[in-house]
């Protein structure tokens, strides 16, 4: 059965989804799994934490489809929250930063987030 009630339909750009196991918070050594998606992907990220990486310079643009819940029927939702759960860039696993750091460089590209990273 399903995991998640959501799910993301990759209408263009390449990246990959990086996910934890359910009830694992993220942090360095925790291992995740990583799934690849491209235009025409449809990735449900489970129950755990999980991030979203475009890979190319061209925008992702994606759909969330989402099952939702009855008793919420009607009443709406703006799709932001207050504060979101995240993992701020000095919390994060070094490997997370690697991997994009890695896939970027195979497609002949360079991050551009040093100045978020204080790097």
């Amino acid at each position: 059965g399903l995991t998640s009630d959501v799910a993301y339909l990759f209408l263009n750009g390449e990246g990959y989804d990086i996910q934890w196991s359910w009830g694992t918070m993220p942090g360095p050594g925790v291992p995740f799994e990583r799934l690849d998606y491209k235009a025409g992907t449809l990735l449900t990220p489970g129950s755990g934490y999980h991030q979203h990486f475009n890979a190319t310079t061209d925008p992702i643009r994606y759909v969330v489809l989402r099952f939702g819940s009855p008793e919420l029927l009607g009443q709406g939702r703006s799709g932001r929250i207050a504060k979101p759960p995240q993992i701020e860039f000095d919390e994060e696993d070094p490997a997370v930063w690697q991997t994009f750091v890695d896939e970027l460089a195979s497609r002949g590209l360079e991050p551009k987030m040093q100045e978020f990273k204080g790097e």
